[in-house]
């Protein structure tokens, strides 16, 4: 099996992951460990990934910024991304 073959695989592997922790993510996780799930998104450098990130992102910024109402739509949205990329 090829190295790009394997790398793909791996890449694949840990998308999915991402991607069925990121369908369960709620504010109750806390401020970290979304910035985490994000830093991992990031990690994969696939286009895919961060264009589902990018509503993790926005409902981080909203937590920080102090609009939980504002994060919790942007969770949703990314819960829903996630779930629809699993199918």
């Amino acid at each position: 099996m090829k190295l790009t073959t394997i790398l793909k695989e791996a890449k694949s592997t840990r998308l999915i992951g991402l991607l069925k922790q990121g369908a369960k993510a709620t504010k109750n996780m806390g401020e970290d460990k979304l910035l985490k799930l994000s830093d991992a998104f990031e990690k994969l450098d696939n286009e895919q990934a961060d264009d589902i990130a990018g509503d993790l992102n926005m409902a981080i910024e909203n937590m920080q910024d102090g609009y939980a109402k504002d994060a919790t739509g942007w969770l949703k949205k990314f819960n829903k991304e996630c779930k629809k990329a699993l199918k």
